[in-house]
C-alpha cells in the first residue's frame, strides 16, 4: 500500500450500461470507464504507468453484467 497522487492521461474507453431503472431515478447513469493516468508514490519521483477500471452499475439495466462487474469496483493495473 503507499500514497501518492496520479494524473489522469486519457480515456482509454467507456461502455455506457444506460440509466434509471425499477425505483432508480433516470439521471443516475451507469457504465465502464477505462482510463491511462501516471501514479506518482508520495516522497519520490517515481512514475508508474496504470488503467485503473470505474465499474458503476446502477438498478436493472444490466441483465447479464460484465464478469468483471460488481457494486463497488476499483482496480489498478500497473504496466511495466
Amino acid at each position: 500500500m503507499a500514497r501518492g497522487t496520479f494524473t489522469a492521461d486519457r480515456l482509454v474507453s467507456f461502455q455506457f450500461y444506460g440509466c434509471g431503472g425499477e425505483g432508480v431515478p433516470g439521471f443516475l447513469c451507469g457504465g465502464l470507464a477505462k482510463r491511462e493516468v501516471t501514479l506518482t508514490p508520495e516522497g519520490t519521483s517515481v512514475e508508474l504507468p496504470a488503467t485503473p477500471w470505474v465499474d458503476c452499475l446502477i438498478g436493472d439495466k444490466l441483465p447479464s453484467p460484465p464478469r468483471i462487474a460488481s457494486a463497488a469496483t476499483r482496480r489498478w493495473m500497473i504496466s511495466r
